[in-house]
């Protein structure tokens, strides 16, 4: 019983539906996915609920180009961190909101960035946990691997990327000798 679906035949997000994210914020649920028309780019799109159950898709979707989003609020402000974009953007993106339904221009805040997910902590220090990679060659065959990595920020917009992955890819036979994406802390 999926709670939420994709969007009907023709709507911005009728052929995917994918990396959401809630965020609790009083007595609302928002909701932040990325979703795609076959053959088109992905966008973000969002939903909101009363109880976690019942959702209803913002009639102004979708909010904007990009895919992988994360939200957070800071203070009174709404962030949504994202990856890539329409117009060539590339890597982590941010916007803000007051409301969480209009939001502004995007900021590139960091290269080289996927799935990410950021935690503030009570020394308002931000962490950013995501993945990076790509294609390679194994064993002559071409396939995806991905690594997850942390960067940690003062103001959650200036990062530094901590060196390495943050966990490695497991001994050869394993289920996790390939790729470590998505990470959620």
């Amino acid at each position: 019983n999926p709670v939420i679906k994709v969007g009907s035949k023709g709507a911005w997000n009728d052929q995917t539906l994918g990396c959401l994210t809630v965020l609790a914020d009083g007595d609302t649920f928002y909701l932040y996915s990325d979703g795609a028309r076959f053959g088109k780019p992905k966008n973000i799109g969002l939903a909101t609920s009363e109880d976690g159950i019942h959702w209803k898709w913002f009639e102004k979707n979708p909010l904007f180009g990009g895919s992988m989003a994360y939200a957070i609020k800071v203070g009174d402000t709404f962030r949504l961190y994202y990856s890539g974009g329409h117009g060539g953007l590339n890597g982590l993106q941010m916007r803000t909101s007051p409301d969480g339904f209009h939001w502004s221009e995007p900021t590139q805040v960091m290269e080289g960035c996927a799935d990410p997910k950021v935690v503030r902590v009570a020394d308002n220090r931000f962490y950013l946990y995501y993945c990076d990679g790509g294609k390679v060659t194994k064993d002559g065959k071409e396939a995806w691997e991905f690594k997850n990595y942390m960067a940690t920020s003062e103001d959650g917009i200036r990062w530094k990327k901590e060196p390495g992955p943050v966990l490695a890819l497991g001994p050869k036979g394993s289920w996790d000798e390939n790729s470590h994406a998505g990470p959620c802390v």
